[in-house]
């Protein structure tokens, strides 16, 4: 499976709770704020546009992938 964004935008492997992903401190949560070096990649997004990108970008991502584990599970 393929995300179709680059983790730059968002990381689809990132929990969506920045209180339970450790990265997210360093401003490399679901949405990178920051490059690895710390420096500023983006302005934060609002709340707003965080909902946009989740729900455009990961949640369907999450769908697929428990749609394909529960197909291998099932029919594995």
């Amino acid at each position: 499976m393929t995300f179709p964004v680059s983790r730059m935008v968002m990381d689809p492997e990132r929990f969506l709770d920045d209180a339970l992903e450790t990265m997210a401190r360093c401003g490399m949560g679901v949405i990178y704020e920051r490059t690895s070096g710390g420096a500023p990649l983006r302005n934060n997004p609002s709340l707003e546009e965080r909902d946009v990108l989740i729900q455009r970008l990961y949640k369907p991502n999450h769908k697929r992938l428990t749609e394909a584990t529960e197909g291998e599970l099932i029919y594995g």
